[in-house]
């Protein structure tokens, strides 16, 4: 082989290393740029369905400033007015009333309680030695 033949196929050895250096790099930079595509997708994904939800959520805040206020807790119940009795009570273990407690009740509720066995009506006379200081109360 003659010098210029051998510097040739040298320089064409060099080119052929070059080429395939450059292909490497080329398919390389290649699979890096499908890769961020693919995450490109995928952010554009995320950032649609956040849209979504912020269209979303700003529906439920138009729907919640547009519905009615809600209305105030029940009011407690008128005090009752109609005919009480006294009653005095007579089932242990109530959170409020100990055995024996006098308490002015509706008329109706007395006449529950005594049927259930949780208190006796007062005597008339138990109720004026009781004088003024016989809790009023409803709801038993």
């Amino acid at each position: 082989m003659t010098k210029d033949a051998a510097d040739a196929k040298a320089r064409a050895d060099e080119l052929a290393k070059e080429a395939a250096e450059t292909k490497a790099k080329a398919e390389a930079e290649s699979k890096a740029a499908e890769k961020a595509i693919k995450k490109a997708k995928a952010d554009q994904a995320d950032l649609e369905k956040a849209l979504a939800d912020v269209e979303s959520a700003k529906g439920d805040l138009a729907a919640a400033q547009a519905a009615p206020e809600p209305s105030p807790a029940a009011e407690p119940a008128e005090p009752y007015e109609g005919p009480r009795e006294v009653i005095v009570w007579a089932a242990p273990g109530h959170a409020m009333l100990a055995v024996g407690m006098m308490v002015s009740v509706p008329a109706d509720e007395a006449e529950a309680l005594r049927a259930r066995g949780r208190a006796r009506i007062a005597a008339p006379e138990e109720v004026e030695d009781a004088g003024d200081d016989i809790p009023e109360l409803q709801g038993l």
